[in-house]
């Protein structure tokens, strides 16, 4: 694993987070190449919904029971929950119409 995804999984346990990083086959540098690996819907790529609104950036992710998000490299990612990401990354939820 490429170390910089070590470190990542290493501050995800330190946090808590049960979802272990994973190595894709192929690099993800989009959420569209993400999603075909791993076989979900581009929605449930965690940076494929970040929005900035009044400079600050929300994310809406809250439809999917599982969320994929990029771990350190362009190999790697974890699957988390929407509450979780809130938790680890101090993100507060809000209503994007």
């Amino acid at each position: 694993m490429h170390k910089s995804a070590e470190h990542v999984a290493s501050e995800l346990a330190t946090l808590g987070v049960q979802g272990e990083v994973r190595e894709l086959a192929e690099p993800a540098p989009t959420a569209a190449a993400a999603a075909a690996q791993l076989g979900c819907e581009v929605g449930a790529i965690a940076n494929s919904l970040l929005f900035s609104a009044d400079g600050d950036p929300h994310t809406a992710l809250e439809s999917y029971a599982v969320v994929w998000a990029g771990a350190g490299h362009v190999h790697t990612v974890f699957p988390t929950t929407f509450a979780e990401l809130l938790r680890i990354t101090g993100g507060t939820p809000a209503e994007v119409s």
